[in-house]
């Protein structure tokens, strides 16, 4: 043992190339025991770093278990770069940033009447935004609390996959898709159920 050891280190030492080229190899071999579902399919058209295509390997199930890369032709690290997107934006209530990740017209849906005490009116349980403007002006009746709350703890590990319907959060509040023709993400619904959501965060979410 302790002569493959020194032999090992002499062959570091004397041919560092070829003792690279060995440890690439072995990791190759690795990466192709693996089973990758659809993830080499999706790395053809972006040319991932390899630190990406690790993250990627990791990340790739939902949930359920569900292949992300399969169901929905994108990879885990372009939808963890658009949840720091979405996380960035309503963090800081930046409108502007968050509207600019909407596909409009988009359909905004509450269950039940949401009390806005500050302004002492009731929300109305459904609306449909038409366009940035409109979200922008919206803002306070669209993004509840509840719902910013839970993009903040948007996580790949508790998300759902969908073939047809997009990505969504684990409690389906907000879904998202990529844009037509792209592997640009976008926010295509939102919905909020207060009282539903604060029980999922209480349990699920730790601050």
């Amino acid at each position: 043992m302790r002569l493959i050891s020194i032999l090992l280190i002499w062959e570091f030492i004397v041919f560092p190339g070829y003792a690279q080229e060995q440890m690439k190899s072995q990791d190759d071999k690795i990466v192709k025991s693996l089973d990758l579902g659809c993830l080499p399919r999706e790395w053809a058209g972006i040319n991932p770093t390899e630190t990406e295509k690790l993250f990627d390997i990791e990340n790739d199930r939902d949930k359920y278990g569900d292949r992300i890369s399969c169901n929905n032709h994108i990879t885990p690290t372009e939808i963890y770069k658009f949840f720091v997107k979405v996380k960035e934006a309503t963090r800081t209530k930046n409108r502007e940033a968050l509207a600019d990740l909407i596909k409009f017209p988009i359909s905004s849906l509450i269950d039940g009447e949401y009390e806005d005490k500050l302004n002492n009116r009731k929300i109305i349980n459904s609306m449909v935004v038409e366009d940035r403007r409109d979200f922008i002006d919206n803002y306070e009746n669209i993004m509840l609390p509840t719902t910013v709350k839970i993009i903040q703890c948007m996580q790949l590990h508790n998300i759902m996959s969908h073939p047809s319907q997009g990505i969504a959060t684990e409690v389906g509040e907000i879904w998202f898709y990529p844009k037509r023709g792209t592997r640009e993400l976008q926010i295509i619904r939102l919905s909020s159920s207060p009282e539903a959501d604060k029980h999922w965060l209480d349990e699920k979410c730790s601050w």
